[in-house]
């Protein structure tokens, strides 16, 4: 029986894997990382000095720690594996920036989109309801908080994470592969309930990887996802 073009695919993959030692160690960081941003803030908020605040506090403080570790922790590791932050000339082309505003302009979009989709297939009102999650999950806790956890901390850890660890290093030379397990593991850790809630997040995070072939830069990616995070963030306190 002749080996069909995924099973080559599946079989490059294992091989790439296999023989790069970069490669041998990301995973397991990269899930490292994933099950510390998960853990950490239920074990920072035990600690003295947090567990005697208020408990919205508390829990802010502790999440805002733990996203900071891992932020740092992911930044750290890329940089280990040779990626640069500070490389300035793609940040001066005019393509990263075209990139970016077509990022801004598609997430939006996407959103709309999947609103009335939701309203077709979930009933009138799943957009509203999207809505009303958005203003609940930012106004229930402290706004410094839910500002630098939505429009800063999260795009980092998260590009850094998805976009970063994955796309550059883990599917190196399967994009296609690497597009989709990026996408579907960021949608996943944001819990959607519906096939709709998926698309609420597949579609933004295939946005989000394509930036980042097109311009092989992880900070076009954050860019677009931390100015998407702050419209809807803005919203929020406009309409509340």
């Amino acid at each position: 029986m002749p080996t069909t073009g995924l099973a080559k695919r599946i079989t490059r993959l294992n091989r790439t894997w296999t023989n790069d030692p970069r490669i041998a160690l990301t995973i397991p960081l990269f899930l490292v990382l994933v099950a510390l941003s998960l853990a950490l803030p239920y074990a920072l908020v035990e600690l003295p000095g947090i567990s005697s605040l208020p408990e919205k506090e508390g829990a802010a403080v502790g999440i805002l720690a733990s996203e900071i570790t891992c932020a740092l922790g992911g930044w750290g590791l890329l940089h280990l594996l040779g990626y640069r932050f500070s490389e300035a000339s793609p940040l001066r082309s005019t393509r990263f920036w075209l990139v970016a505003a077509l990022g801004c302009l598609a997430v939006p979009l996407s959103d709309e989109i999947v609103g009335r989709i939701g309203d077709l297939v979930e009933g009138a009102g799943y957009a509203a309801g999207s809505q009303e999650e958005h203003a609940d999950s930012i106004l229930s806790s402290p706004l410094w908080h839910t500002f630098f956890s939505i429009n800063v901390l999260g795009p980092i850890f998260e590009e850094i994470t998805f976009r970063g660890l994955l796309l550059k290093y883990v599917f190196t030379r399967h994009a296609v592969i690497g597009v989709v397990a990026s996408t579907l593991l960021f949608a996943f850790i944001h819990s959607p309930a519906t096939a709709v809630d998926w698309l609420n997040y597949v579609i933004p995070g295939a946005i989000f990887a394509v930036a980042y072939y097109a311009t092989r830069r992880l900070e076009a990616s954050i860019l677009i996802h931390a100015l998407t995070n702050l419209y809807v963030y803005a919203g929020v306190l406009v309409a509340g």
